[in-house]
């Protein structure tokens, strides 16, 4: 989006409205981040104004909504997401990025492998691995319940984490028989793979 066009959408008023309240969510992040988080939340927020923002809109437009609405759309879910971020910071639980490229083991022979690639609506690629044998599945993450469930098709996972180097895992039926290891069982994380 140019400058010019910016300043086009700010003269609608819904526009105008989410975009301050992403510009206070911003201030907010940056009193309740650290200074290290802070400094890589302004990074993830220069890539969502350059480039992200401007495809979740394309998105929206796909979806039937016009340009100002798509924009509006992708504003109030980018704030919507950072504020989020600050509860569960204040809230004191465990940021979901600590489980982000986790590797864990079950000790029989089953691997798991979290990979985030949506941070606003906390998706996760679930990877599990074991004798030759690879599924994946998308997961997303639940903080109220520390847990996640991950799915694809009619496979399907439940992990509750106790900590971020603790995980429960449960699968179901159709997981146990598309892969060749007992996925079940507690894994504990691998660090330095």
């Amino acid at each position: 989006m140019s400058d010019s066009e910016y300043r086009r959408l700010k003269r609608d008023s819904n526009f105008a409205r989410a975009d301050r309240d992403l510009t206070k969510a911003c201030n907010e992040a940056k009193e309740a981040l650290s200074p290290e988080e802070f400094a890589e939340f302004r990074k993830s927020q220069r890539q969502w104004i350059a480039k992200d923002r401007g495809l979740r809109a394309r998105t929206f437009m796909s979806e039937g909504y016009s340009r100002v609405e798509a924009y509006t759309r992708a504003t109030i879910e980018r704030t919507e997401g950072i504020r989020a971020r600050i509860e569960v910071v204040n809230a004191g639980i465990f940021d979901v990025r600590e489980i982000e490229n986790a590797y864990y083991d079950n000790g029989n022979g089953s691997y798991l492998h979290l990979s985030l690639y949506n941070y606003s609506d906390m998706i996760f690629e679930v990877s599990f691995s074991g004798q030759g044998g690879k599924l994946t599945l998308e997961g997303r993450y639940d903080y109220d319940n520390k847990s996640m469930s991950a799915s694809d098709g009619d496979l399907n996972a439940e992990l509750l984490f106790d900590d971020p180097d603790n995980v429960n895992v449960r699968v179901n039926g159709a997981f146990r028989r598309a892969f060749s290891v007992n996925a079940d069982g507690k894994y504990k994380r691998h660090y330095g793979k």
